[in-house]
């Protein structure tokens, strides 16, 4: 119902908060509740980056945490359904996805823009699954163009020479693209079936 891990989130929150191991369940309830909040995941958001008494994420030791990473992870609410392309997760939260298009692809990232305000946004069976993302990344693989006119607002552009990395996946993502945006080193990415 809101897609976490929970396996993952226990074992990571049990990890992150010594002498709080019991409360473990009462935050995932705060969770959900909050996941369900008209705000946009501003509550969420508050609770994500607060580090005492409770912390989902621990920003002072990276390595602390564990990152996972899977593909067309469906965000599903009765019979209305959607799936990102790559979707991210800390803590088994998942806190970021990313849609990919082919490159010259028809209508591409401002189709895919469009699909999310006028469909998915409004949709209050995605609510869960919209507040609970802090990153939405949306890519053509190609080349990033200061005079394209038709630019999405807030859009995270880049192309493989810009990353200078070619640690390019099997299926033409550039994986440290991903890494880079949430400070993650590759080391720990694991993928999901």
């Amino acid at each position: 119902d809101t897609n976490i891990l929970l396996p993952i989130f226990e074992q990571q929150f049990k990890k992150l908060n010594p002498g709080h191991e019991g409360e473990y369940l009462q935050v995932l309830k705060d969770i959900r509740k909050e996941l369900n909040d008209d705000d946009l995941g501003r509550g969420f958001y508050n609770r994500l980056k607060a580090v005492s008494p409770i912390k989902l994420i621990d920003f002072d030791n990276i390595e602390n945490n564990a990152f996972h990473f899977t593909a067309e992870f469906t965000c599903k609410n009765g019979q209305d359904e959607f799936r990102p392309d790559i979707t991210l997760f800390v803590n088994g939260m998942p806190l970021c996805f990313v849609e990919v298009k082919k490159p010259n692809n028809h209508g591409g990232m401002l189709a895919e823009s469009a699909r999310m305000n006028k469909e998915r946004f409004p949709n209050k069976k995605f609510r869960r699954f919209i507040n609970i993302t802090q990153l939405m990344i949306f890519s053509n693989n190609m080349e990033y163009d200061s005079l394209q006119r038709n630019r999405v607002t807030l859009s995270f552009v880049s192309s493989l020479k810009s990353c200078g990395n070619p640690n390019i996946s099997p299926n033409g993502f550039n994986l440290s693209v991903i890494s880079v945006i949430l400070l993650i080193p590759p080391e720990p990415i694991s993928y999901m079936q």
